[in-house]
């Protein structure tokens, strides 16, 4: 996934401004990596269960690079 990829889901998932939309991106190894949208805070949660990430963003440029970020460490 690239980022073009990963903020068009983002924006998806904030366009249909519902909370509890998550999304669950796998590596290949199964790492996961699960994002959250919660309409309240209209804010993503990014939950890294291997490294014990839980992070809180609202600006979706920062968890576009954030998530970028994750999904390269997985596959490295």
């Amino acid at each position: 996934m690239n980022e073009n990829h990963v903020r068009t889901l983002l924006e998806t998932m904030r366009q249909y401004n519902q909370s509890g939309i998550t999304q669950t991106i796998s590596s290949e190894d199964q790492q996961k990596l699960l994002v959250n949208y919660e309409k309240e805070s209209d804010a993503f949660l990014i939950t890294d269960f291997e490294s014990k990430m839980n992070q809180q963003i609202n600006d979706m440029n920062e968890a576009v690079q954030v998530i970028v970020a994750r999904l390269k460490n997985m596959i490295t």
